[in-house]
């Protein structure tokens, strides 16, 4: 009975300010030009939360509108082009409570505020915050001109922005982020969650525990993740992409590759400049590569193609296979330990070869210099003459000449 009495004493402290906040939220709306919907029902969920408040806001948008910034949580942000008109946005709460009288509190506390100064709209989410006794979604449908800039702030929800022609700039905590068609620069990152980003121009790309995949991107990319998967394919410039205990897989770049992993693969192919590759107890493979190739690993083979100038290649307990389609190769140097190492040569060309291993023998179809411990093998070679450096301990060096139709 005092807890009953309490309680009801407690409501009737709070009627004032709840009128209050439903005045604001009312004359708000009056002045903004937004409709808004409150709608209470009850039904059967989870946690004992059986009462549902929901809270609907619309807005309209100007065709001149520049940029537009939205900060939100716990809900979904959906971004997408309006045409040449105007566009519009909207808002929907659904609020689960355990009884309709915290659910009244909850969402009188709730603010959807939309703030427009000169070319710049703002629409930024205000969430109560009573204790875990609440259940929150927020979503944010919008709809804007193709030609604006877009930046957007979302926590513990998923961001999809599309169809647009300016720049964007996303951040998620905790939320899947999904980017389209966008014709300027994107700068995107997250945690937890998976990143995906299609036809746009130049990226920078973040995340955390989640795996992100590129592709089609005009442009340069820098992406970053870890324990997840990192994936760009047909990217227009320089490529950049660091990950921990995570695959790295590009497909394509018109530009420089500059990739770095730990225990797990590193791939790349049809690279069109210099490529340099890092990774620690995982597998290297590159295929072809314009450039030329600096690559690392352990505890894994490394095997590379590449039509470059230079081949520089170290591996620990792990073997060495490279590939070789330029006869304008100047020099090759790689050394490894506890695995083959096998290096193929097109055929025609009159290298310089030193090669030393121990607990295994050296097979060559070429001419392989002799020279005393101690001495620069190559102290008398020509000058332009290919030089080949290869050693390893306890295990097999053959280098191999490739038939003139194999050669490129």
């Amino acid at each position: 009975m005092k807890m009953t009495a309490r309680l009801k004493a407690h409501s009737l402290r709070l009627l004032p300010t709840v009128s209050r906040v439903l005045s604001a939220c009312i004359l708000w709306a009056l002045t903004s030009g937004c409709n808004n919907v409150f709608n209470s029902s009850s039904g059967s969920f989870g946690g004992n939360l059986n009462s549902v408040t929901n809270v609907t806001r619309k807005g309209e948008i100007a065709a001149n509108l520049e940029s537009i910034e939205v900060d939100n949580q716990f809900g979904a942000v959906n971004i997408v082009a309006a045409g040449d008109g105007p566009g519009e946005w909207s808002w929907t709460l659904t609020l689960r409570a355990k009884n309709d009288s915290l659910a009244k509190e909850a969402a009188d506390a709730v603010n959807c505020k939309a703030d427009q100064t000169g070319g710049l709209l703002r629409l930024l989410v205000s969430l109560p915050n009573l204790g875990g006794k609440l259940n929150i979604r927020s979503d944010l449908e919008i709809r804007v001109p193709k030609s604006v800039d877009v930046r957007t702030m979302n926590r513990f929800g998923n961001t999809t922005i599309s169809g647009l022609k300016g720049d964007v700039d996303a951040t998620g905590k905790h939320g899947a982020v999904n980017i389209q068609n966008i014709g300027g620069k994107v700068k995107a990152q997250t945690s937890f969650a998976s990143m995906t980003v299609s036809d746009v121009g130049p990226a920078a790309l973040k995340n955390q525990h989640g795996g992100i995949e590129a592709t089609h991107i005009r442009g340069a990319l820098d992406a970053e993740t870890s324990f997840a998967s990192l994936v760009a394919k047909d990217i227009g410039g320089p490529v950049t992409l660091r990950n921990q205990h995570g695959g790295i897989e590009v497909v394509g770049a018109k530009g420089n590759a500059d990739l770095k992993t730990s225990f797990a693969s590193l791939s790349a192919e049809k690279i069109a400049g210099l490529a340099t590759f890092a990774n620690q107890n995982g597998s290297v493979k590159g295929r072809d590569i314009t450039g030329s190739v600096k690559a690392s690993t352990s505890f894994a083979p490394l095997d590379v193609e590449s039509g470059g100038a230079i081949l520089v290649c170290r591996n620990q307990h792990g073997s060495i296979r490279l590939r070789s389609t330029s006869h304008e190769l100047a020099k090759v140097d790689a050394v490894t330990s506890f695995g083959s190492l096998e290096v193929h040569l097109p055929s025609g060309m009159k290298p310089a070869i030193q090669a030393s291993t121990s607990f295994a023998k050296v097979e060559s179809d070429f001419p392989v210099l002799m020279k005393p411990a101690g001495q620069d093998p190559f102290a008398e070679v020509e000058p332009g003459t290919p030089r080949v450096s290869l050693q390893n301990q306890n295990g097999l060096i053959r280098i191999l000449r490739e038939a003139q139709s194999a050669s490129r």
